[in-house]
């Protein structure tokens, strides 16, 4: 959120006459209205122009609450003019700005961010062979490998789809990384138990995304999700897929070199065109 003075133009009888009228709205606090009347009046043209109140009640010394509640008071009042912008979480970029909350929507995109997606190869097996409750204790563990590789490679477990898992990553290269890595953290898993109980199908895509809040969590929607969920569904046992977007990201072909990698054109459900991908396996 950012707020704009109304400039040079402003009389100071105007000017004295909002003030007022802002004073009148927040009689409580009249020591905050005359602070912030001084600043208008005497602060540079550069830091006055693009004022934001969150700074300004770190600069001031002051309740953070009631430095919004007086801007947007002022506002009302006609002495400031108030934008709000909607900001990505994970780049901290501004993606739309609004002159009213009113205009604000609910969803906003994020301009480009990579979604993986995993799941188990023959879940339904497991749970046949081993019985109910081991197998879900081992898909249990197996979805704390991944949160732990998907956090040190700066990603966001977005969330759990029985026992796949979806994963997004601001910096679509932090993807290439989490991948290898899940792969090589469920093979150690695997010897530790002394037989191979999980083994992963891998897929990643990037691309916008439609960044929603649902139930306090944020969520991912859109072609750039499908795609990735398609891609992955291509994967075989300790296969990762890859769409030929995030394949051929810089610096990619190094992190790729120790893989065998097979390049594919493929038709998926739901995506009219031919897409490009990659097959990665480990060398053997």
């Amino acid at each position: 959120m950012t707020v704009n003075n109304l400039g040079p133009a402003v009389s100071e009888q105007c000017f004295q006459e909002r003030l007022d009228r802002l004073r009148a709205s927040n009689p409580n606090h009249n020591d905050l209205v005359q602070e912030l009347g001084t600043s208008v009046r005497k602060a540079p043209d550069d830091q006055i122009v693009r004022i934001n109140p969150i700074r300004y009640a770190a600069d001031h010394g002051r309740d953070e609450a009631q430095v919004i509640d007086l801007f947007l008071h002022a506002r009302k009042a006609g002495l400031l003019t108030m934008e709000w912008h909607y900001v990505c979480r994970g780049c901290g970029t501004i993606i739309e700005s609004f002159h009213t909350l009113n205009s604000a929507g609910e969803h906003s995109f994020c301009k480009r961010v990579a979604v993986l997606f995993t799941d188990i190869k023959g879940s339904t097996a497991l749970y046949d062979r081993i019985g109910d409750m081991k197998a879900f204790n081992l898909v249990r563990q197996h979805f704390g490998v991944l949160r732990d590789v998907i956090a040190s490679n700066h990603g966001a477990l977005v969330k759990t789809i029985g026992d796949a898992v979806m994963a997004s990553f601001h910096e679509p290269i932090d993807a290439i990384r989490a991948a290898l890595e899940m792969l090589a953290q469920i093979r150690r898993f695997n010897d530790s138990a002394g037989e191979e109980l999980i083994t992963l199908k891998i897929g990643a895509h990037v691309g916008p995304c439609l960044a929603v809040t649902l139930n306090e969590r944020l969520d991912y929607f859109g072609r750039t999700v499908n795609l990735a969920a398609r891609v992955q569904g291509l994967a075989a046992e300790n296969e990762i897929y890859l769409s030929d977007e995030i394949y051929r990201l810089p610096g990619a072909a190094d992190l790729l070199a120790a893989m065998q990698c097979d390049a594919q054109t493929v038709r998926v459900k739901g995506i009219e065109r031919e897409i490009a991908v990659h097959v990665l396996r480990a060398q053997h």
